[in-house]
């Protein structure tokens, strides 16, 4: 990338400003990254977090202890390293799911006592915007049905590569449906993490499955866990973000109640003897049978969902 850190600064001006996530500012800009030129996003992350930030992030993950927001501030910088080098690793490999390619650059005040840390990728909009999931907006079943099936699969390319998110984030994980889907990682990347490199993360995001929260390794039926859990949330009309009541049953086909509770099931998964990979495999096939029938069954099958809020 041709732009260092003193310019990669300058570029992130209130004019270029576009959004912000729990840990930074987002800036549009033209740049020059590898050989390409064109329009990327820069997430413009200052350490340590002031206190409008910490906070930020507590409400982000809920139950974040004092001590475990400093653990993970402390950890921030390598774990958005190890982020990058985990996109760069999937592209090498050729995902499905094209990750973009992301540089991520620091420089620390003339003091020392301040880091500017800059993350540049192309300019997608959050899973729960592409699929219009928000507070206050509506989902189609056959929406929360795909993005079930795009998780699933995100998860199976991660293990393919030997990495696992651990939690999926629907507001941090960005993506555009454009002949398949490209996605850039910022917020649960974080946690995304090889068997031999993992390290329980001080703070969890609220899906998280139960056997990582108690300090296992993430697999591929635990982030599919995680995925699911998402979708109970919504279509059980509980707000997405929070971990669901599972005793509260969505109003839909009880076939897609089954398919749910066997994928969050991983100890009954595990204990089939049959393999996780053709597990999900045959997952993904059965939700995107149902959307497909959904889809042509009309609006009388395809329930819309009202978001609520926390």
């Amino acid at each position: 990338m041709q732009e260092n850190s003193k310019g990669l600064e300058a570029l992130c001006v209130e004019s270029t400003r576009v959004g912000s996530t729990c840990y930074g500012d987002v800036y549009r800009a033209n740049l020059t990254v590898g050989d390409e030129n064109g329009t990327y996003d820069i997430t413009r992350i200052s350490l340590p977090f002031t206190e409008e930030k910490r906070h930020e992030i507590q409400a982000h993950y809920p139950g974040c202890t004092e001590v475990g927001l400093d653990r993970f501030c402390a950890d921030f910088t390598k774990r958005v390293r190890a982020s990058a080098e985990a996109s760069q690793k999937l592209q090498d490999r050729g995902s499905r799911f094209v990750l973009p390619n992301q540089a991520v650059q620091g420089e620390r005040s003339e003091d020392g006592r301040a880091y500017n840390m800059y993350i540049v990728s192309k300019p997608f909009l959050p899973l729960s915007q592409t699929i219009k999931i928000g507070p206050g907006e509506t989902a189609r079943l056959s929406n929360v049905l795909l993005a079930l099936e795009h998780l699933c699969r995100i998860a199976l390319d991660l293990e393919g590569a030997g990495l696992h998110a651990g939690a999926f984030d629907i507001d941090e994980m960005r993506c555009v449906l454009d002949n398949g889907m490209g996605l850039v990682y910022i917020g649960n990347m974080l946690f995304c993490s090889g068997e031999q490199d993992y390290s329980v993360p001080p703070v969890f995001l609220p899906h998280t499955a139960p056997a990582v929260r108690n300090g296992e390794t993430p697999s591929l039926l635990t982030d599919i866990y995680s995925a699911f859990s998402i979708g109970w949330a919504i279509l059980s009309g509980q707000y997405y973000r929070d971990l669901p009541d599972y005793t509260l049953i969505p109003d839909v086909d009880p076939e897609l109640i089954d398919l749910m509770r066997y994928a969050m099931d991983y100890n009954a998964i595990k204990a089939s003897g049959e393999k996780p990979e053709d597990a999900v495999k045959e997952i993904v096939k059965k939700l995107h049978a149902m959307a497909k029938n959904v889809k042509a069954k009309g609006a009388s099958e395809n329930t819309t969902f009202v978001i609520t809020r926390r």
